[in-house]
């Protein structure tokens, strides 16, 4: 990551269908084409593992209708 993107101690939000809550998301029920495309995404695991690198902590998930 590029010096000066974030201030120490800075948050990031990550908004995404995971593949692994797509049961939650209603537009899926009239859109299984969408799905399809969602089930490719990275799932949560996977998305952690990405910025453990960077030494970011996980601080919360949550779902938003």
């Amino acid at each position: 990551m590029e010096p000066g993107l974030l201030r120490p101690e800075g948050t990031i939000l990550i908004r995404s269908a995971f593949p692994d809550h797509l049961d939650k998301i209603i537009l899926f029920k009239y859109l299984p084409g969408a799905r399809l495309v969602a089930e490719q995404f990275p799932n949560v695991e996977a998305t952690l593992n990405a910025f453990a690198p960077a030494e970011f902590e996980f601080e919360n998930f949550r779902s938003i209708p």
